[in-house]
């Protein structure tokens, strides 16, 4: 009677596990997805340190220390565009 159950028992969790996992990919590929790092953080500092100091740092680089540990680089074949005037963040190539 208890190898039935325990076969049955196998087969399920055999089923639930399959499920389990990432199946899926991202939408984009790995070299795009790297962007997402380090945009926000970059974005979210110059907020920060619109704030703080009342007008937009001159350059990413006066961001470090006090509101980012470093200015993250970009990923292979992209550059930080940087708007002082804007406090504009963003990829280019």
């Amino acid at each position: 009677m208890k190898a039935p159950y325990t076969m049955f028992m196998a087969i399920l969790a055999g089923l639930l596990l399959a499920g389990c996992g990432n199946g899926t990919k991202p939408a984009t590929p790995a070299a795009n997805s790297a962007p997402a790092q380090g945009l926000p953080a970059l974005k979210q500092a110059v907020q920060a340190f619109n704030t703080q100091e009342g007008h937009f740092p001159k350059t990413l680089d006066e961001l470090v220390p006090k509101y980012i540990a470093q200015v993250p680089d970009a990923p292979g074949g992209y550059k930080f565009a940087y708007d002082p005037a804007t406090g504009e963040v963003k990829l280019s190539r």
